[in-house]
């Protein structure tokens, strides 16, 4: 077992080792390589996160829309300010609307028309709730 930081790479025998290199921000590797334990002062860039948290949000969007219709839609439990930060945050058009029902319903719009790029892959049938799910991929503005 070794910890190792940038270039620098340092024998690790005892358990009292190990915490202490961890402290100093190193990672314990074993003997292949293999990180065992990430140094605990590790951070990831914010533009970083930012990336992830927003890739993630869009997946989860999209992941809803095609939830089966039997499950509980998580939107209902919000409340209109809620509501409107999810709209913002997913880039949906609310127009005027200030009330929750108002606001859930162009949430919905959004859901029933998703603006998904050319290239995005079809989604099997067998994941679809109904058979008016929008279609997707090239050409799917000429199908309907």
């Amino acid at each position: 077992m070794f910890a190792k930081r940038l270039n620098k790479v340092y024998p690790v025998n005892t358990p009292q080792e190990r915490k202490a290199y961890l402290s100093r921000g190193y990672d314990i590797c074993d003997d292949d390589g293999g990180i065992i334990e990430h140094n605990p002062q590790k951070t990831v860039p914010y533009a970083e996160y930012e990336r992830v948290r927003k890739e993630s949000e869009a997946l989860r969007t999209k992941l809803a829309f095609y939830q089966p219709e039997g499950d509980a839609d998580p939107l209902e439990a919000m409340d209109a300010a809620d509501l409107k930060k999810y709209a913002a945050d997913n880039g949906i058009n609310i127009g005027t609307a200030s009330s929750k029902s108002g606001i859930l319903k162009k949430i919905r719009e959004a859901r029933a028309n998703p603006e998904l790029p050319e290239d995005a892959p079809e989604i099997p049938k067998t994941l679809r709730s109904s058979d008016d799910a929008p279609k997707m991929g090239a050409g799917a503005a000429q199908q309907e």
